[in-house]
């Protein structure tokens, strides 16, 4: 094997990616300095975004969004509000207590909760 070749095979090569939630970004080490891989037309930074079209056709990055802006425009969003739980009169939770330890939590309770009309919100387990 030649010099130069034993050379080549020697150096430490190496390549990282960073797929991050919001950008990504690519490097390649040469042995000697990393290079940042220019994933967007004007920057090495790209948002970690995919879009797939109706006919299955795929883009990533700045591309992504700005296809999705542009086949969503326009389109109808209905949203309704949905209920998690119920509303209780806090005295109703507060009756159950009789222990010392759930008076005394019932007494700190009461008082820190008068400012919001004594009502709590429980959800059903």
């Amino acid at each position: 094997m030649s010099g130069t070749i034993r050379q080549i095979y020697s150096k430490q090569l190496g390549i990282g990616v960073d797929y991050g939630t919001s950008n990504s970004v690519a490097a390649v080490f040469d042995g000697q300095n990393v290079h940042l891989v220019q994933l967007e037309s004007h920057s090495a930074v790209m948002p970690s975004a995919t879009y797939i079209d109706r006919d299955f056709q795929i883009v990533t990055g700045q591309a992504a969004i700005d296809c999705y802006i542009e086949s969503n425009t326009g389109r109808t969003v209905e949203l309704s509000a949905e209920v998690l739980g119920r509303e209780e009169p806090l005295q109703d939770k507060l009756e159950i207590m009789d222990s010392p330890k759930k008076r005394k939590l019932k007494n700190f309770m009461a008082s820190r909760l008068s400012i919001v009309d004594k009502k709590v919100v429980s959800f059903a387990a």
